[in-house]
C-alpha cells in the first residue's frame, strides 16, 4: 500500500470512491465492518487507529462516515470501509480512470 498511508489528504475523487464503497457494498461482500464509539464523536483518527493501526487514515473513516469535513461531530453508526487492499484497488483503479 505505497504511500496511501502517508498521505494526509485523498483526492475529491478517492473521497467520492470510498463514500460509494461504503454505501455500495452488499452485506456479504468483503469490507471492514465498525460500530464507531462515542469517544470517537470528535476525534476520527482514533476510529482511524482503531480500524487500520493508523491515525492517518481518518479521511478514509470520514468519507465512509458521509462526513464533509472533520470538524462535524461523528455519531455513533455501522460503517462498511474497505480494507488496505481494496483501498490500493480504489486508488489503484481512478489512477486508470476507471469509474468508481
Amino acid at each position: 500500500m505505497v504511500g496511501l498511508a502517508n498521505e494526509s489528504m485523498l483526492s475529491t475523487s478517492m473521497l467520492a470512491a470510498i463514500r460509494r464503497f461504503a454505501l455500495r457494498t452488499a452485506p456479504t461482500s468483503e469490507a471492514i465492518r465498525y460500530t464507531t464509539l462515542p469517544d470517537e464523536r470528535h476525534d476520527i483518527s482514533l476510529a482511524a487507529y482503531r480500524i487500520y493501526g493508523d491515525r492517518s487514515l481518518f479521511m478514509v473513516v470520514l468519507a465512509a462516515a458521509g462526513l464533509d469535513s472533520v470538524e462535524q461531530v461523528m455519531l455513533e453508526q455501522d460503517l462498511v470501509l474497505p480494507t488496505l487492499s481494496q483501498l490500493a484497488d480504489l486508488r489503484n483503479g481512478l489512477a486508470e480512470g476507471q469509474a468508481w
